[in-house]
Formats: C-alpha cells, structure tokens, sequence
C-alpha cells in the first residue's frame, strides 16, 4: 500500500495534518482558510458588498437589461446574483455598477443556478477598475 504525501497550504506551505485540503479548513501554521478551487484567483482583494447593478446581454435582437445585485467585489471582478436564466460561462455581458458610476465589459467566468428563478455569476472586468489616487499637493 502506497502512503499518500501530505497536501501543503497554499500560503505557508507548511504541511496540512491531513491527506486531503477540505472547503472551509484553515491552516494550523498561519490560520488561511482553503477555498474551493485553491487560493483566491482575484489579483486583489475582494470587499463584500451588496448593492444593485444593471447586467445587459445580448440577445438576438436586441440588447436586454435585467436588475442584478452584487455579492463581493474587487479590482480585476465581481461576484453577481440575478433572477434570469444561468448565463454561459465565457460569455461578455455589460455590467453598470450605478454607484460606482461606470460600466464594465466583463466576461463570464462561471456560473451556478441556486433555484429556479436565481442564479450567481463570476464575472472578469476585461478593463480592470483602476484606483484613483488622491491629488497631490
């Protein structure tokens, strides 16, 4: 019987007292909490924060507009949840965040049907925010 390795946090790399990383299980050494898919794939840090947005797809015809609200946000994307039909993944849509007062072309990274009529999207800014720093004197 083959003895399996050890799996190493992905910041410390310190080893994990356990054969296989689980959703939720922080680090003993420095306390990071594995996700899902690994580390955090956003460039920087995400602030949550729930505020209503305007998500615009294409369709056949025409270009269609439905009401969506945020769930985390960042610099390079955003996490969004919204009453219509799964988008693909892949796909551009628009995103106009009104309180941010900007619109944002953003790809689809992914995509989870949660019921029936909500579904949660991660999007990618094809143009990330970019900060603005305060004036100098």
């Amino acid at each position: 019987m083959e003895a399996k390795e050890l799996v190493n946090c992905p910041e410390c790399s310190n080893r994990l007292h356990s054969h296989a990383a689980f959703v939720g299980q922080p680090c003993p050494s420095c306390g990071t909490v594995l996700r899902k898919h690994g580390e955090d794939r956003r460039s920087s840090p995400r602030i949550i924060k729930s505020i209503p947005c305007i998500l615009y797809v294409e369709g056949d015809y025409d270009r269609i507009s439905f009401p969506a609200k945020t769930i985390d946000i960042s610099d390079s994307g955003i996490g969004i949840s919204y009453s219509i039909f799964p988008l693909p993944q892949n796909a551009i849509v628009e995103l106009e965040i009104v309180e941010l007062a900007t619109i944002r072309p953003s790809v689809v990274v992914w995509t989870k049907e949660i019921s029936k009529i909500e579904s949660k999207s991660g999007l990618r800014f094809i143009r990330p925010i970019q900060r603005t720093s305060p004036p100098t004197a």
